[in-house]
């Protein structure tokens, strides 16, 4: 006859502390496995949301072309300019209404002839463009002294 002897509960120290790091005992532990979890489609959209709200300037481009405004065509005398943004838009879920333009007019030296801020009323969604219209004063003299013009994209609200 033969007998068997089972013994119930044997510590291996090393397995027990292995066992006990792959369960979450605080809260800080199981917040760091919760964020492990794969993001749903929803989440990451909003992910993205928060990304390109916060900086419209990083998303948005343009140029922008001028034409003379005379006082008098024959005697050539320049009054202001009309010009014409091209604003685009590269945000994939944001859509920017508001833009503000920064245009400096420069002399050849690279001196400040001019310079005017422009709010921009209106939508830009997203992948989309905009044209938008102003016009703005300027002296005949400071048509002159100006050899280059830069546009800067400051700011925008999001909808």
């Amino acid at each position: 006859m033969s007998v068997l002897i089972f013994s119930g509960c044997q510590s291996n120290s090393t397995t027990d502390e292995a066992h006990a790091s792959i369960i979450p005992t605080t809260f800080e532990e199981n917040k760091k496995v919760e964020e492990q979890k794969p993001l749903t489609e929803q989440e990451l959209k909003q992910q993205l949301y928060v990304t390109e709200c916060k900086d419209p300037a990083k998303y948005l481009s343009g140029n922008f072309t001028s034409t003379i405004i005379y006082k008098n065509v024959l005697s050539l005398k320049v009054k202001g300019l009309k010009l014409k943004f091209n604003i685009a838009n590269a945000a994939t879920i944001v859509t920017f209404k508001d833009p503000k333009v920064k245009v400096k007019f420069l002399a050849k030296t690279g001196a400040v002839v001019k310079e005017k801020t422009f709010n921009l009323y209106d939508f830009i969604g997203p992948n989309r463009s905009m044209t938008y219209k102003v016009e703005m004063e300027m002296t005949n003299q400071e048509y002159k002294d100006y050899s280059t013009a830069s546009m800067e994209i400051l700011s925008a609200n999001h909808q």
